[in-house]
């Protein structure tokens, strides 16, 4: 992402009710079927691993990235989503793997970032019966952090919420997402020592200090 940016909304379009509804299949049809079937699949294991390079991208942005869900949230988009540092929705929202149904094994991320979000259970109950998840099972679920009543609501809450985030430390924003990535592949005793270390070689004393003072001027007023 450009250096200035702060934080990463994804959300649906002004004309458009529904978040995604996935790898268009229509056009990815004819390189599918393009591809050789007998022998080495190459080419089908390439195109793989370039489309989860996209959304290994986001979990790997050192920006914080939130997904605003409305209308439809299939496939490849509740994969793009668990990619994501938070989602929240509209009470319309509905989420679902839909590949099973197609007979494909999801492939973008879903069967490896969903249990961590929402459980070994819900997940495997998602990937195996490719069923529809509405909002508000979706946040018993532990899939969003929050459900709004409608789309646009949704929306202004999404861009409160980036705003916020926009004016907090940037060099802060990048060091929760990098202990919390640390933090997946190490034991808690590790993740500990980690950001220990993280604080003692970044934080910005002088910066920490001018915030203090201006929550507290805030408060006295």
């Amino acid at each position: 992402a450009d250096a200035r940016t702060r934080v990463i909304l994804i959300r649906p379009g002004k004309a458009n009710k529904h978040l995604t509804y996935g790898l268009d299949l229509m056009k990815a049809a004819p390189a599918l079927m393009n591809l050789p079937m007998d022998g080495p699949r190459k080419g089908l294991h390439s195109l793989i691993l370039g489309w989860q390079d996209a959304f290994n991208a986001l979990e790997r942005s050192t920006k914080p990235v939130i997904v605003a869900a409305s209308g439809w949230c299939i496939g490849a988009g509740v994969e793009m989503a668990v990619a994501a540092d938070i989602r929240i929705c509209s009470a319309d929202a509905k989420f679902s793997l839909k590949e099973a149904a197609l007979g494909i094994v999801a492939d973008l991320g879903g069967l490896q970032r969903l249990p961590p979000i929402v459980g070994e259970g819900n997940a495997r109950y998602m990937a195996l019966t490719a069923c529809d998840i509405d909002a508000q099972k979706a946040m018993t679920m532990g899939l969003v952090s929050d459900v709004f009543a409608d789309r646009d609501t949704l929306l202004a809450e999404a861009e409160k919420m980036a705003t916020k985030m926009a004016a907090m430390d940037a060099d802060c924003m990048r060091g929760v997402k990098h202990v919390m990535e640390y933090n997946k592949r190490h034991s808690v005793d590790d993740g500990l020592q980690y950001v220990a270390a993280w604080n003692a070689s970044f934080l910005d004393l002088q910066s920490v200090g001018a915030r203090i003072a201006s929550m507290q001027s805030k408060v006295k007023k």
